[in-house]
């Protein structure tokens, strides 16, 4: 048993530490509590913090096991509860967050901080109309939260109440001018709401959140914002997100040339054959040497840097072009067509944050071949559950492992007649060439989508079929079934 004389040395090493803590000193902290665990392994509120000091300096998997350790000693925690589920759902298992935060709950119903952290769980577990209760009774619990206003702003969003959910966001903002997450989302709720004016700034905002912190590029030379003439200079952009993205907004390239810039354009390599399509740019691979150049922007802030500079217009599609070399061998390849030709999507990259809402499985588009053309798979790689379907689908050709890049891919699809894709990379290279094409969105569409509009302001040859109900891609291709019979027709 311990002495009173050690019990108080470890209470006040404890106090230290959360002192320390307090005052966001994580190591100094940390220290104070390995003292106290040193001396006493069971001491649940030490392995607690210390479990929170992890989280807080991105050991998610460490952090969950100090938790469970103190919450095994002593059940009744509520924070280490809470904590425990914020730890879960930066370890990726939400379902296990879930469960943490409602054991919070079950101990203190009004924990605002659980309430907060549960909605944002079930959220990401598509249980929408429980996480707007949970986030519902957040902001009357904590009116002055920010986390509130932004978790109820992000599900109201979801539910495409968009006038209250910009309330929530723009509230969120003002209560926490920092919290780049809350700026992010009210962008995305701006480019929903049709509002790509206001959107643009705080766009700007994603360079501070955690997804994209690690993406951000350091140069010597100054960024270029739209104020400062860059004619006869020569610019570096650099593509910075999915291949869809720099896809849909190399676009922006042309208007630097017609401002007299020598451009530089940055981009994966899969996509380096693609882009010496784009006039007037010489292209480069990511990662290798770059030459000299005078100033930089990230792809996605051309739009408000021409703002700025006065070319507020977006360049039309089409844009791209495919390589005639690559346009013969595919011609070749496939062959004449005796009935209409229409390349498939469906499916982007699992790795994708929203991949569950936005893919397909290739089953699902059965209802589509009964009509009378021939189907060409624009998937380069393939699913297992999908290439087994393959074999009970003879009109559907299958190109694979023969698209060895997004060049290729623009070859065969220069030779269709339509393009159905869900909203993957596909579907940008079909609108960019100026190809007629069909995209499937689910009923929360990314923010370029809008909500409500068959049309769509980046790609003139493209048409959108939207879910009406969450999840509901049997409706989908149902319409979708329907329409292609009659455009066939």
């Amino acid at each position: 048993m311990q002495s009173q004389s050690s019990a108080a040395a470890l209470r006040t090493q404890f106090e230290q530490g959360l002192a320390l803590h307090r005052a966001g000193k994580l190591a100094p902290a940390a220290e104070h509590y390995r003292t106290v665990l040193a001396a006493d392994p069971r001491h649940a509120g030490a392995l607690h913090m210390l479990g929170v000091v992890h989280q807080q300096q991105g050991r998610a998997d460490q952090a969950v096991a100090f938790i469970r350790r103190s919450l095994a000693i002593d059940p009744g925690q509520v924070e280490a509860h809470a904590n425990l589920g914020l730890a879960l759902t930066a370890a990726g298992d939400l379902q296990a967050a879930y469960e943490s935060y409602t054991q919070a709950l079950a101990l203190k119903p009004d924990h605002g901080a659980a309430l907060i952290g549960r909605g944002a769980v079930l959220r990401d577990l598509d249980r929408s109309d429980e996480a707007l209760a949970d986030l519902e009774a957040a902001v009357r619990l904590l009116p002055a939260s920010p986390l509130a206003a932004y978790g109820r702003g992000q599900v109201l969003k979801d539910h495409h109440r968009l006038a209250d959910a910009l309330a929530d966001l723009r509230r969120a903002v003002a209560l926490a001018p920092d919290l780049a997450e809350a700026h992010v989302a009210l962008a995305e709720a701006l480019f929903l709401h049709g509002d790509a004016a206001a959107a643009w700034p705080e766009y700007e905002w994603r360079w501070r959140t955690a997804g994209m912190t690690p993406l951000r590029r350091e140069f010597a030379q100054a960024g270029w914002q739209g104020a400062e003439p860059v004619h006869g200079k020569t610019i570096l952009i650099h593509a910075e997100q999915g291949l869809g993205d720099t896809i849909q907004f190399c676009r922006y390239a042309a208007a630097l040339t017609g401002l007299g810039a020598r451009v530089l354009l940055e981009v994966p390599a899969e996509l380096e054959p693609l882009m010496s399509s784009l006039a007037d740019v010489q292209v480069l691979v990511r990662g290798q040497p770059l030459p000299a150049f005078d100033t930089h922007c990230p792809l996605l802030s051309l739009p408000p840097a021409l703002m700025r500079a006065g070319r507020a217009d977006m360049p039309p599609a089409p844009y791209l072009g495919a390589d005639a070399a690559r346009l013969a061998a595919w011609r070749a390849r496939l062959g004449a067509a005796a009935r209409p030709r229409v390349g498939l999507a469906w499916a982007g990259r699992p790795s994708h944050a929203n991949d569950r809402n936005r893919s397909l499985r290739l089953d699902q588009l059965r209802p589509l071949f009964a009509a009378d053309a021939e189907f060409v798979a624009l998937q380069k790689d393939m699913r297992a559950a999908d290439a087994a379907a393959m074999a009970g689908l003879p009109q559907l050709r299958a190109l694979g492992g023969d698209l060895r890049d997004f060049a290729d891919t623009a070859a065969v699809v220069a030779q269709l007649d339509l393009v159905i894709a869900v909203d993957t990379a596909v579907a940008h290279l079909a609108g960019a060439l100026g190809k007629p094409v069909w995209i499937l969105l689910p009923f929360v569409p990314d923010w370029r989508w809008g909500l409500d509009r068959e049309r769509t302001p980046w790609y003139g040859t493209a048409r959108l079929f939207r879910q009406t109900r969450r999840g509901d891609w049997e409706g989908v291709l149902a319409r979708v079934a329907a329409e292609l019979k009659a455009w066939l027709e």
